[in-house]
């Protein structure tokens, strides 16, 4: 653990291609895990009139600040089956508390 900057840093493995990288872990909902970042062409400009999406740059549009290109981040827990029972569950709590208040959620 890094005392000065309060994080652990682990090393993965890619099980398809055998690449090692190096991922910060961080706590997140009381999991640990890592963050996934990544580019792609912005969907409100590249997409195709036959709604196809290329892998290449957008036009740009104001979605995107006119780069033709989005930022992406997701949350990789290293535990996801409990990650999954988690959110399940702050579903189901969530639609119980729309069913008792006649639809309106706080």
């Amino acid at each position: 653990m890094n005392a000065r900057r309060g994080y652990r840093m682990r090393t993965l493995v890619d099980k398809v291609t055998g690449k090692r990288s190096r991922v910060r872990v961080v706590r997140h909902h009381g999991f640990l895990g890592y963050w996934i970042h990544w580019t792609q062409a912005c969907s409100g400009c590249a997409e195709t009139p036959e709604g196809h999406m290329p892998d290449a740059q957008g036009m740009g549009c104001s979605e995107c600040g006119y780069t033709g290109k989005r930022r992406h981040t997701f949350f990789c827990p290293f535990d996801v089956a409990r990650f999954d029972t988690m959110i399940a569950r702050r579903e189901r709590e969530k639609q119980a508390r729309t069913a008792s208040s006649g639809g309106a959620v706080p």
